[in-house]
């Protein structure tokens, strides 16, 4: 009896951390054997009794319970750690190939620079919600915005040219928002035809812009926060070290940035 309960709780376990709504922040831990994990549960600071099985290769991102590599040829592979449970059989599915994305005459310079992909996020599960899931790139030495939906389009979309230096995108209510270095805040459209052209929602603010990363969040429905994390380089270890943090949130009708002094 005891047997069957460990059972049914890691069962319950494991659907808990498939659910791409729901899920915990989880991290991958080596384990010392070769493209196998361990997964860390940050929210209760627990390391799971789970090993799963994760190709050693150059990612770009994670959301919705996948991760996001960039191949050495510039194509974009979404991968489901869970599906890929040692002990299980692999599922469907657990991976998706998408196609290579459109690389200047720079292959030298992509190669030594994370393949060309700085970040890249989807917008839906693209297993439950195939119909919405759209997967975004920030790519080229200009930092810009490309896009796929998934089971629609063949190549990439470049969203627009001018807009370079872009250092975050998500997907909030149906509208996808990007940030760029200068905190300039842009929106835009996409729908199964095609994309609005994108509009600025609030100009850069004057900040110390170096030795920083700007993340955008939606905290509460309707609202936009921007977050600025500061940091320092340690030479001697060799690693950035987080040094101060800076929320903002957006006010839609004075289109600016205002501070914010708590997220409730």
């Amino acid at each position: 009896m005891a047997w069957h309960c460990m059972a049914k709780a890691h069962e319950k376990q494991f659907a808990k951390m498939q659910s791409c709504h729901r899920s915990p922040p989880l991290l991958l831990i080596p384990t010392g054997k070769h493209n196998v994990w361990k997964v860390y549960n940050v929210m209760n600071d627990k390391l799971l009794d789970l090993q799963v099985r994760v190709p050693n290769k150059r990612f770009c991102g994670s959301s919705k319970g996948w991760l996001i590599v960039v191949e050495s040829n510039y194509a974009i592979t979404l991968i489901n750690p869970f599906f890929r449970v040692i002990g299980r059989r692999k599922k469907e599915n657990s991976i998706i190939r998408l196609p290579q994305l459109n690389i200047p005459h720079c292959e030298v310079w992509a190669a030594e620079c994370n393949n060309f992909v700085f970040k890249a996020s989807i917008s839906a599960d693209p297993i439950l919600n195939a119909n919405e899931c759209i997967v975004t790139v920030i790519y080229q030495d200009k930092c810009q915005v490309a896009f796929i939906r998934l089971g629609k389009d063949t190549t990439w979309t470049l969203v627009d040219e001018r807009y370079q230096v872009i250092e975050e995108v998500a997907a909030i209510e149906n509208k996808f928002y990007a940030v760029d270095y200068f905190t300039k805040l842009l929106s835009f459209d996409i729908t199964t035809q095609s994309y609005s052209a994108i509009k600025i929602l609030a100009q850069g603010m004057k900040l110390r812009l170096y030795d920083k990363k700007t993340y955008i969040v939606n905290l509460i429905e309707g609202e936009i926060i921007m977050v600025i994390r500061y940091f320092d380089f340690d030479y001697e270890a060799r690693k950035r070290v987080t040094t101060n943090f800076k929320v903002f949130k957006l006010d839609f009708e004075k289109c600016k940035w205002i501070t914010k002094k708590n997220i409730g």
